[in-house]
């Protein structure tokens, strides 16, 4: 089981409220781009008509969008996949000795389960009077009891 870092939950957050924000505004646009129509063509409207013009607004958002919102895309250089390279080994050491942490922790906690449940009675401390007293048992007893 891979353990993600606070940095990694952190920037998977940030992508999934960026592709919120890029949803909503691609909705708000195709519904301005509906009542652009709308104020353009007035009453003589037909579907036809307003699926064109609709269409026309909405590809001229994004265009619009695409060369204005949109970040250039990042060039990766030789250097870049050098330096990750290099990373590697100690990317996978971590995440080795989590995964060894992990298999430990579990392992521990069912031996605490499985000796918590092994005896059903209560564990009672005795006061040390009680531990030097002497018990008597009776005449008939056995003289070892069964385990």
């Amino acid at each position: 089981m891979a353990y993600k870092t606070p940095q990694q939950m952190f920037e998977e957050k940030q992508q999934s409220i960026k592709k919120a924000i890029a949803q909503k505004e691609k909705s708000i646009a195709f519904f301005n781009s509906v009542n652009a129509t709308i104020a353009l063509l007035g009453n003589k409207a037909t579907k036809k008509k307003i699926q064109t013009w609709r269409d026309w607004f909405y590809q001229e958002w994004m265009d619009w969008a695409i060369s204005n919102i949109v970040p250039e895309p990042t060039k990766l250089t030789a250097k870049d996949f050098v330096e990750a390279k290099a990373e590697a080994p100690a990317q996978q050491a971590k995440q080795d000795l989590a995964d060894t942490l992990e298999e430990e922790t579990i392992k521990e906690e069912e031996k605490l389960k499985q000796a918590e449940g092994e005896s059903e009675l209560p564990i009672i401390e005795l006061s040390e009077e009680i531990q030097e007293e002497k018990v008597q048992l009776p005449k008939d007893a056995p003289e070892e009891y069964p385990e």
